[in-house]
């Protein structure tokens, strides 16, 4: 049985799909692969409730495999689609169950000629996801773009996506778009920028929100779907646009409503004074 399997077994989340089936169609990262010879179980980190993992087999010329499916105790605890293949391996994508929750081994089982055991022992939690908001100077200028950065942490085995808002208005941002999604591979940090366009002058308070919960209707489903009431990062943000003329006289634009233009050095000496 060691003579089989002498490439690597790759575990990767399914999150990233630019079509539905085809193995070239997936977007394969940062696979955690290992010689197999002789080795029966694998410790392969962090992994969240309800998530679709593409398990992968790569095999030898020699190798008769048909089929990878979990043993009868993990039945009731995922979901299991057909195996596919490649002319260089075999590979199938398997769904926990949003009920699977803390330590929890999955028992892969490789069946054709001959048949074997593998055991994937990871941590099921929905705490994969760790957001840091970086220092960042408060002063800030009228129109121009003022970056908000963050670091975002994803200790589990499979690829996040997470949606950054905020409670502005729309006409703060680029092309009016409050909101940003973006993909956080495994194991990794990434710093992401919130960037923002102030619109009036003085000390400004507003909110940025990071979801972290996304999950698939069904494994091969390319649409995202949040939960807005869980998993969510709410910081304050607190910047104080620089008071000058085209700051004041802009702001008024997004502030006051002009009802006529002898109305208008009204409202602008009085800001300015102010």
């Amino acid at each position: 049985m060691s003579n089989y399997l002498k490439l690597s077994l790759m575990v990767i989340a399914l999150t990233t799909i630019i079509c539905t089936t085809s193995l070239h169609a997936l977007q394969l990262l940062e696979p955690v692969s290992t010689d197999l010879t002789g080795v029966s179980s694998i410790d392969v980190g962090y992994a969240a409730p309800g998530e679709s993992i593409l398990i992968s087999f790569l095999l030898n010329p020699e190798d008769k495999f048909d089929l990878i499916t979990v043993s009868e105790d993990n039945i009731a605890d995922v979901i299991v689609e057909n195996t596919k293949r490649t002319p260089e391996s075999i590979y199938t994508t398997i769904k926990l169950n949003s009920d699977v929750d803390g330590l929890y081994k999955l028992k892969l089982v490789l069946v054709g000629e001959s048949r074997r055991e593998i055991t994937l022992s990871m941590y099921v939690t929905n705490d994969v996801i760790a957001t840091i908001l970086l220092p960042y100077e408060e002063k800030a200028n009228y129109d121009s773009a003022k970056k908000i950065k963050f670091n975002i942490i994803n200790k589990a085995i499979s690829t996040k996506k997470i949606k950054i808002t905020s409670d502005l208005p729309v006409y703060w941002f680029d092309k009016y778009n409050p909101s940003k999604n973006e993909l956080i591979q495994p194991n990794s940090i990434k710093e992401i920028t919130y960037v923002v366009w102030p619109k009036t002058v003085g000390n400004k308070e507003f909110n940025i929100k990071i979801y972290t919960n996304y999950n698939s209707e069904n494994i091969f489903n390319t649409i995202p779907l949040i939960a807005e009431d869980e998993a969510m990062t709410n910081y304050h943000i607190k910047i104080n646009v620089i008071k000058n003329l085209s700051g004041i006289y802009g702001s008024f634009d997004h502030s006051l409503p002009l009802f006529g233009a002898n109305t208008f050095p009204i409202y602008f000496f009085n800001k300015l004074i102010n």
